[in-house]
């Protein structure tokens, strides 16, 4: 059903404040209020929460209420966009900027903001699991002062969806509504409307108020300051020129809405040293509708001149602005091209030689311009119009190499599949010849399809095995190295690779090695242990927002924590890790506690002492059971941290249909843990299942000649026996 479900709109005004009357909460003897008391009773307490542009204009907006007198507003967390200022408003007018994000969890699309105010109407928060279906319903809008309106509807169902249950409600939801509470009869508030089913108007679905009870008696503080980083380019490497919404995760830049230059213009100029001239420039683009146009911008002055090369309505152009305005626009050429891939990420590169430029289009030269009229500018990002659009892999040298792959190795590929010839056409030859063969033409080629669907399939998967394959090879010659020498966050970005084969691992690393130089420049001088670990936990918790997050569908990716801020202990841990080693905190290690892992820090000559990364940082005390769980004291191994990660990447993949991708991470597992003997019987079996009888054979092998603890060697013996069998039937 999720599928069927989007998040409401931000763009609109009206709001809705949701009224449950008939059973009431706690305390039937109640009388309930008539729905005109309510409404003059909860006015107060209902604001409009709206996010702003660069600008300082309202770019989306939602509705909120208030939990406490002192200036706690709740609201939904799809409202409040990452990077962007919030400013609320109240019914009699007035407006506050938001100075703290009080809590967030995307999971639950849950967040509580913090103005700076005082003696603020509250609404009280009730129990929404005494909530029954049938219920009526009343909603009643009023999110910019304007006249409440009041519809009737019931509490249809409670759905169980990820980790909690919704409340559905029979009732119109409209844009705009997002954020706002669910009451009974008596004030109380029970749910906060989150989304609506968009195959049916009067739909709509909230977030049980449990939920938010929960996060306000464990809030994870941000500053504003650092909340509208969240996504933002980095500063220090672009310039964003003519507006538009630039934003950025991981390796990829994403922008959309117009810019202020004519024809919805923007910029995003690169501040990387541009060689003399010749020199290239490159980056891979994707636009999300092929009507939009977005590419390359060079030799700009900064502002309104410039070159620019990308693809525009499904063709290729170059172009020189020479100006602000469309009079001061020369096209030099614009075409159609087969090299061009709509939908798909597309290799643009450009080389700017004196006596003219070169455009290349997936390393196919597409346009020659002799125009030689602007030299000596920078490099950078264009986009037009009301496009949206992704980059990736931007460049900029003296040259840069072809991607383009050999011909020899081309063909080499090129033998698994056959040739198809021509798409053949109604009286082509082909068909002529055809349809003399008979009516039973057609089943025959149907049949045929059939089988080269299922070639496709078995190429694609071909094609899924090879990357895996490459990225267990790169992750085992890491592996090779001495303990101190491996580099954990590496390895645990090529998981993420196997799943996401476009990420950029390259970018993460930097992003790290950023996040890394600015706590170290934070530190006070001749910082000491004690220091460095209180700064640590500072610069991670409390200013750039990092929390735990037990949701296993994204947050055992390293790159998911790292762009979201949020994560599995696991995941969080390596993150601690990782900066702790940047500051010359070398004895934090990896601590792996059963069902939760944390970080341990052991100087030189102490016990050491366990460090709950999930819980903000928590140095767990000597009483904990923890501690007990913990009685060695052995750091874990970067191998052993990485197959429990492998570990909560098959838990993830559990559902029938990604057997594939399950597969591949029992694969790796005893390559990560050699002498993990659930490893070995878990990819014994499930080659087994695949065909891949040989290797069943080698685990069951190893189990009968280690005998490890725990398993049943005579369940192994006839599991081997089995094996054989199907071996010599299948001979």
């Amino acid at each position: 059903m999720i599928r069927h479900l989007v998040q409401t709109s931000l763009l609109a005004c009206m709001g809705l404040v949701l009224l449950a009357p008939g059973k009431t909460q706690g305390d039937d003897e109640r009388k309930p209020h008539t729905v005109k008391q309510l409404a003059a009773q909860i006015r107060n307490a209902s604001v409009v929460v709206n996010t702003l542009d660069i600008s300082g204009e309202v770019e989306g907006t939602g509705a909120g209420f208030v939990i406490s007198k002192d200036g706690l507003i709740a609201t939904c967390h799809h409202v409040v966009r990452e990077g962007r200022p919030i400013k609320i408003e109240f019914a009699d007018g007035r407006e506050f900027d938001v100075e703290k994000m009080h809590a967030f969890d995307r999971t639950l699309d849950l967040a509580i903001l913090k103005i700076n105010a005082t003696d603020l109407d509250v609404l009280p928060l009730g129990v929404s699991d005494k909530i029954e279906q049938g219920e009526r319903v009343v909603a009643i809008g009023n999110p910019l002062g304007l006249d409440f309106t009041v519809v009737d509807g019931v509490i249809s169902a409670l759905r169980d969806e990820q980790l909690d249950r919704l409340i559905q409600i029979t009732i119109p939801i409209e844009r705009g509504n997002s954020g706002g509470p669910v009451l009974n009869m008596h004030g109380e508030v029970l749910g906060i409307v989150s989304m609506k089913d968009d195959r049916y108007r009067n739909i709509g679905f909230a977030v049980p108020v449990k939920s938010l009870k929960l996060m306000l008696d464990d809030p994870n503080p941000i500053p504003m300051e650092r909340w509208i980083t969240f996504g933002r380019l980095n500063q220090r490497e672009w310039t964003t020129v003519f507006a538009a919404q630039w934003s950025q995760r991981g390796g990829v830049i994403h922008v959309d809405t117009p810019g202020t230059g004519f024809g919805g213009r923007a910029l995003c100029i690169s501040k990387r040293k541009v060689p003399k001239v010749p020199y290239e420039v490159a980056v891979d683009v994707k636009l999300e509708d092929e009507s939009g146009a977005a590419g390359l911008a060079f030799e700009s002055d900064g502002q309104d001149v410039h070159y620019g090369f990308y693809p525009t309505s499904g063709n290729l152009r170059l172009t020189r602005f020479n100006g602000p305005n469309v009079f001061s626009w020369q096209i030099f050429e614009t075409l159609s091209t087969e090299f061009y891939q709509p939908g798909e990420w597309n290799y643009l590169k450009v080389r700017v030689e004196e006596d003219g430029i070169k455009c290349f289009l997936n390393d196919a030269l597409i346009i020659a311009s002799d125009d030689k009229g602007l030299r000596g500018g920078r490099v950078g990002l264009a986009k037009f119009r009301h496009t949206k659009a992704d980059f990736k892999n931007f460049q900029v040298a003296k040259s840069i190499p072809s991607r383009k792959v050999p011909l020899e190795k081309v063909r080499a590929i090129e033998k698994i599949v056959k040739d198809l010839g021509e798409e053949p056409y109604a009286d082509s030859p082909l068909i002529t010849s055809l349809q003399k063969q008979g009516p039973r033409t057609r089943s025959v080629l149907q049949e045929r399809a059939k089988e080269l669907e299922r070639e496709a399939e078995r190429v694609r998967l071909a094609a899924e095995l090879v990357h895996f394959q490459q990225l267990r090879r790169e992750m085992m010659k890491e592996l090779a190295k001495e303990e101190d020498k491996i580099d954990l966050l590496y390895c645990s970005l090529l998981l993420s690779k196997i799943d996401k084969p476009e990420l950029d691992v390259a970018a993460y690393r930097k992003l790290v090695n950023q996040m890394g130089a600015d706590l170290k420049a934070s530190l006070p001088q001749k910082a000491g242990l004690e220091d460095k670990l209180k700064r640590l936990n500072q610069f991670l918790f409390e200013e750039n927002g990092y929390h735990g997050n037990r949701d296993l569908s994204d947050s055992c990716y390293i790159d998911h924590a790292l762009d979201n801020r949020e994560g599995l202990p696991i995941t969080l841990s390596i993150i601690y890790i990782e900066l702790a080693k940047r500051i010359g905190l070398n004895d934090i290690h990896g601590a792996q506690i059963p069902g939760h892992f944390m970080v341990c820090h052991m100087p030189k000559g102490e016990a050491g002492r366990l460090i709950d990364v999930f819980e903000r940082g928590k140095i767990m005390s000597e009483s904990d059971s923890s501690i007990l769980l913990y009685g060695d004291r052995v750091p874990a191994s970067k191998r052993s941290i990485l197959g429990r990660m492998v570990r909560n990447l098959i838990s993830r993949q559990s559902a029938p249909d990604n057997w594939q991708q399950r597969m591949r991470y029992l694969e790796l597992g005893p390559s990560l843990e050699p002498n993990s003997a659930i490893a070995r019987l878990d990819r014994s079996v499930v080659r087994y299942q695949s065909g891949n009888l040989d290797g069943a054979r080698e685990d069951a092998t190893w189990l009968l000649e280690n005998k490890p603890r725990g398993i049943a060697l005579d369940r192994v013996r006839a599991f081997l026996r089995q094996i054989d069998k199907a071996d010599r039937e299948g001979r």
